[in-house]
């Protein structure tokens, strides 16, 4: 299956591209008979309710770095209903979290009030977004569902897969995105009675592209995450005992509590724990509320270090005075003289200066530069160069001097240090190792011995990357420009060298120079980029692409369809004709007819189609052959066919199935004899005929290879089907079989077909409306090329 769109990663920007890709496809009403396929795949299924950062099972005990004011105004319309407040009881009420419950207690009642400016001030649990968009889900399903039941020749597949992306190619403008080797196909629905996700793995699904590790894609959008921390370990001690090296994606705060209860009950609660975190900022802070719990509530023995090159940590969120508070120093006069980089952050420094001798904090005078936009103002009086210096070396100046967030985990923190309960140590780690089921951590300065080590130090630059993320490696590799920032990207966030690759997040250099919530820039970023891919999508003639991808690869054997016994199609395609249901198609409602003589090239031409239109072939002959196998096995043959009650024949053809006609037994020599003494009765063949009728009406698109088929079976016109008939000389199909025959292990296929051709030559009709392809002159890929421009001209005015 050829997707066209993935988001690798199923959090905020896999979600929102996705989201905002289809529903754009549902509002457009101009579109007709296409099919569009969209995956969405994460290496835990899990995360597609959040991602790492809001997945109410991840996010436990996190609280956002920024008010509601600073939320994005869909989010924020959202939370302004009852039915998020109920889902938010519900979440707070199953967690046994002291920040929950202080939360709870002193600020839920907020909500009620959403005019107030304290609901503007509110900081809500991480989990509140990933309630929307566990609802943003439902309801992307459900409109797929009813866009899809609509009377309309366009229909919107969304897959969920439970892989990991670890390598990116692109060949004749269709991208390959590798995975390892685990994967699964989910099904997401929606449990009534709690209002939850539910995930149903599939049965185990044999891929498309025959067990090839690879998806197919015109475009993708790449949304991972944050990178993972430095490693600080050997590549042989990845799995060191009591490391936990990246602290979101592995659980967080509660996958710390539950390593150190782990802990303390193998010493049986005696023995101090020694808990070093290396890095003094969000993760530290997040999961200190709950460790002072345990210390002085639970009564537990922990002792907690934290290792900082610099020790400093992120500020209070705190508005501290009523006043109104009024610029000093970026001013409209002098946001007017800024032309260099280095200019902003001086002045942003002496604004910040100037609200404290004033008594104001600088979360203050931060809040006054977003809500006016002043940052903004001032980027767009640098000329390029100035932007490119302050995308490289400013703007993390700027990040550092501006990280506000919840109070009350800086509150705990000050306190736990005061009371000696948290230690903090100057120095930059080198090296952590294991020695003694201990953990030894290597600074600049000395060593320290540990029981557990906890890496929040925050994420690695993108060009210091290397095996921690393969996909990034990769990227890196394959001469994507990047810097220390990240990969370089377009306006609408595609790479440089790959315009069908789109990065609207963190991994992307420059991805928020303004300086506005990660999660508010990675909305828009990934709103732009989506507008973008739509645009591609819909303006993309996908048949032709395939059609010349195809035709360029005509030397390689096809991998994504299979042939069993009289059928050709994908191979989970297969798999539903044997359960005896069947496909339909939007977008492709043509039936396509090709007949002519054995060897004319009827089964090549139709296995071509097949793949590109992602339908059905189906060889009528094989229908012959199925009654034969059943009248064989039934033994009522007898060499003078005249001798048997020619409605018992009739009697089998009637009873044959779609199904049977996937039977690798057809083939055998001892039914030819059947076989033709079948083909050569009028009767059976207007038995046969009806039978291909059947078959044809079970599927809204399908290809028939035959004999008669568009003259006999399809003989009245019909919009919906198109006829073709091959020409061709039997010398020429002869010599093509006897090809097909080289190195063949099943010699007895074919008979001779100069004969077969002249035994049949009463039941090779053409159709008055076929279109004639002379396959004698004309080479493969031009008569390949005269069929698909009918077809696909066919289809478009359809």
């Amino acid at each position: 299956m050829l997707f066209d769109h993935i988001s690798i990663g199923g959090g905020v920007i896999g979600f929102n591209s996705t989201e905002k890709i289809i529903n754009q496809i549902i509002d457009n009403k101009n579109l007709q008979n296409r099919n569009f396929n969209f995956a969405i795949i994460d290496k835990k299924i899990n995360n597609i309710e959040g991602g790492i950062a809001y997945n109410p099972k991840l996010a436990r005990y996190g609280y956002f770095n920024n008010p509601i004011r600073l939320s994005p105004i869909s989010f924020v319309k959202y939370i302004k209903n009852k039915k998020f407040k109920q889902e938010l009881l519900k979440y707070l009420n199953n967690q046994s979290g002291y920040v929950d419950r202080i939360w709870k207690k002193k600020y839920f009642k907020t909500l009620d009030n959403i005019q107030n400016n304290k609901f503007e001030e509110l900081y809500l649990p991480r989990a509140s977004y990933g309630i929307w968009q566990k609802n943003r889900i439902f309801n992307l399903l459900n409109n797929i569902k009813k866009f899809n039941n609509n009377k309309n020749n366009i229909k919107i597949n969304l897959f969920f897969y439970e892989s990991e992306i670890n390598e990116i190619t692109s060949e004749n403008k269709i991208l390959k995105l590798f995975f390892d080797n685990s994967f699964n196909k989910f099904q997401i629905t929606k449990n009534i009675r709690d209002s939850e996700l539910l995930f149903s793995k599939e049965k185990k699904i044999i891929n498309e592209e025959n067990n090839q590790r690879y998806f197919e894609a015109l475009n993708c959008t790449i949304g991972i995450g944050l990178n993972p921390p430095r490693k600080y370990t050997d590549e042989n001690l990845n799995d060191i005992k009591n490391y936990i090296w990246d602290f979101y994606a592995e659980g967080s705060t509660n996958n710390l509590i539950n390593l150190i209860k782990k802990n303390k009950e193998k010493n049986n609660f005696k023995k101090k724990l020694k808990v070093f975190f290396i890095g003094y900022k969000a993760g530290l802070l997040e999961s200190l509320p709950e460790l002072n719990e345990l210390i002085t509530q639970k009564n537990l023995k922990i002792k907690l270090f934290a290792i900082s090159s610099s020790l400093e940590t992120i500020q209070k969120a705190e508005l501290n005075n009523n006043k109104i508070y009024k610029f000093k120093y970026l001013t409209k006069n002098q946001i007017c003289k800024i032309t260099k980089a280095k200019e902003i952050i001086n002045f942003i420094k002496k604004e910040f200066t100037f609200a404290l001798t004033n008594g104001f904090s600088k979360y203050h005078a931060w809040t006054k530069i977003l809500k006016e936009n002043i940052l903004q103002k001032m980027l767009k009086k640098l000329s390029i160069l100035e932007k490119t210096k302050y995308e490289k070396k400013y703007f993390t100046i700027l990040r550092n001097l501006t990280r506000f967030t919840y109070p009350l985990p800086i509150e705990i923190k000050d306190k736990m240090i005061e009371k000696g309960n948290l230690k903090l140590i100057k120095g930059s780690v080198l090296n952590i190792t294991d020695s003694n089921n201990k953990l030894v951590i290597i600074t600049n300065k000395q060593k320290f011995i540990a029981d557990i080590v906890i890496n929040v130090s925050g994420p690695m630059s993108t060009n210091k990357i290397n095996s921690e993320v393969r996909l990034i490696k990769n990227l890196k590799k394959n001469l994507n420009p990047f810097n220390e920032m990240g990969f370089v990207v377009k306006k609408n966030f595609s790479i440089l060298n790959h315009k069908n690759i789109f990065i609207p997040g963190t991994l992307a250099s420059g991805f928020n120079p303004n300086r506005i919530t990660i999660l508010n820039s990675i909305l828009l970023n990934s709103d732009k980029s989506s507008k973008f891919v739509y645009k591609r999508i819909v303006n993309l003639d996908k048949n032709k692409l395939i059609f010349n991808n195809l035709i360029k690869n005509k030397n390689k054997s096809s991998i994504k369809i299979t042939t069993i016994g009289g059928i050709t199609a994908r191979k989970d395609v297969m798999q539903v004709i044997k359960n005896n249901r069947f496909i339909n198609n939007k977008s492709f409602p043509i039936k396509i007819i090709l007949d002519g003589k054995a060897g004319a090239g009827k089964s090549t031409f139709g296995k071509f189609f097949t793949e590109i239109f992602d339908s059905i072939l189906i060889d009528t002959g094989y229908i012959f052959k199925a009654a034969s196998y059943a009248i064989s096995n039934k033994k009522i043959y007898k060499k003078n066919y005249n001798s048997v009650d020619i409605n018992k024949y009739i009697s089998v053809i009637n009873k044959i199935d779609i199904k049977d006609l996937l039977n690798e037994k057809l083939d055998q020599k001892s039914l030819i004899e059947i076989t033709s003494m079948l083909a050569n009765n009028k009767k059976i063949r207007v038995a046969v005929n009806k039978k291909i009728k059947y078959f044809g009406d079970l599927f809204s698109s399908c290809i028939f290879t035959g004999r008669d088929t568009g003259s006999r079976v399809f003989n009245k016109k019909n919009d919906n089907v198109i006829k073709f008939f091959i020409l061709i000389s039997d010398k020429i199909a002869a010599l093509r079989k006897d090809k097909q025959l080289i190195g063949s292990k099943n010699k007895n296929r074919f008979f001779n077909t100069t004969e077969r051709n002249n035994s049949d030559k009463k039941n090779i009709i053409i159709a008055k409306d076929a279109i004639i392809i002379d396959n004698n002159k004309n080479n493969y890929a031009f008569s390949l090329k005269v069929i698909f421009d009918h077809i696909n001209n066919k289809l478009n005015s359809y």
